[in-house]
C-alpha cells in the first residue's frame, strides 16, 4: 500500500523560516499519536514497503494526476522510460487544459520509436499523449528537473525561454566543474560517457 512518507523525531525542525502557510501544511500532529503533541514532517514523497519491509520511494505527491479516470504517478511513467536503453533522462508534465500527458526525454532514441516501445510497457491510460525529444533537460539550481520550464517548452512562453536556456547553462557549468574536480576517469566511472 502506498502512502506519504513522514518524518518524526528530534531532528525535525520547527517549520519553514518566515513561511507560516507552508509550515502549517507540512508540520502536523502525528495522527497515530493521540496521547501527546508530536510534530511530524510531511515530505510530499509517496512511498511503499517492499517484501523485505524496506521503505521504497515511488514518486512525489504533487506529480500525481487523474487522467482517463485513473490516478497516475508521472514519476512511474518517467521510471519506465528511464530504464529503456538509449534514454538518458525523461520528465513528464500534465497539460490540465487539454487533458494530456506530455513526456520530454533526452537520448538516442527517436520519439516515434519511444512511443512504440511504451505501448508494450505501459497501460493505455498511462501512455503519454505527446512525446518530445530535447537536446538537454532543464534543471533547477538544486539539480532537479525544472518542470516549470518544461511547461514553457510545451506552451512556448517566449519571456521564459531565456530562463530555460540559462538554467541549462548553469547545469552544464556545474557538470563541467565536477568533471574538472573528479577527473575524466573517475567521472566516466561514476556517470558513464555522457
Amino acid at each position: 500500500e502506498e502512502g506519504e512518507i513522514c518524518i518524526r523525531g528530534t531532528s525535525v525542525t520547527l517549520g519553514y523560516y518566515n513561511n507560516w502557510e507552508k509550515t502549517k501544511e507540512c508540520y502536523v500532529q502525528n495522527p497515530l499519536n493521540k496521547a501527546y503533541p508530536e510534530i511530524i514532517y510531511r515530505t510530499g514523497d509517496i512511498g511503499r514497503k517492499n517484501q523485505y519491509g524496506e521503505l521504497m520511494f515511488v514518486s512525489r505527491k504533487d506529480y500525481q494526476i487523474k487522467h482517463m479516470g485513473h490516478r497516475i504517478e508521472l514519476g512511474e511513467i518517467e521510471a519506465n522510460v528511464n530504464l529503456l536503453p538509449g534514454i538518458k533522462l525523461s520528465g513528464c508534465v500534465y497539460d490540465d487544459a487539454n487533458q494530456k500527458i506530455v513526456l520530454y526525454f533526452v537520448g538516442d532514441m527517436e520519439a516515434a520509436e519511444l512511443t512504440k516501445t511504451l505501448r508494450d510497457k505501459l497501460p493505455r491510460y498511462m501512455l503519454p499523449n505527446k512525446i518530445k525529444k530535447l537536446e538537454s533537460m532543464p534543471f533547477t539550481a538544486n539539480g532537479k528537473i525544472n518542470r516549470k520550464l518544461l511547461y514553457v517548452i510545451e506552451f512556448e512562453i517566449p519571456e521564459l525561454e531565456k530562463q530555460a536556456k540559462e538554467a541549462t547553462k548553469i547545469k552544464e557549468a556545474q557538470e563541467n566543474f565536477l568533471k574538472c574536480v573528479l577527473g575524466d576517469e573517475l567521472w566516466d566511472a561514476i556517470f558513464g560517457n555522457n
